[in-house]
């Protein structure tokens, strides 16, 4: 059954990397040096997190492509698994005209559950 985003998005990401720190330790009892990267741990965290619908806080303003429009999308499950638990960055122009939003995979519009809207652009 899908869930209703957002479910939970963690306030912080204190909370996410403690999430991840307990999946790098418990990797490390079972397979002790395992050939797992930090990346493939995170990629791990937020795909359990986001299965039982907590899923990681939206990336910084800072961390965005800043060419493109700055809303977001939390895909839901329907979306593709690849999508599913990671925020997506609208790639049309900032301060686009109408309300929908694109990143290719999927298209979006404000005030969808699971969005958050554009920032207005810089000038």
């Amino acid at each position: 059954m899908p869930i209703a985003l957002p479910a939970r998005i963690l306030g912080d990401w204190a909370e996410f990397r403690a999430a991840e720190d307990a999946a790098r330790g418990a990797l490390d009892r079972f397979q002790p040096r395992a050939d797992i990267t930090p990346g493939e741990t995170e990629e791990m965290v937020s795909a359990a997190l986001a299965a039982v619908g907590v899923f990681e806080p939206p990336p910084h303003p800072d961390s965005l492509e800043p060419d493109n429009c700055t809303a977001l999308f939390l895909p839901p499950a329907e979306s593709g698994s690849s999508l599913f638990g990671a925020w997506q960055q609208c790639v049309t122009e900032p301060g686009h005209a109408g309300p929908w939003h694109d990143c290719g995979p999927v298209s979006w519009q404000d005030g969808q559950p699971g969005t958050l809207p554009a920032r207005p652009p810089r000038p």
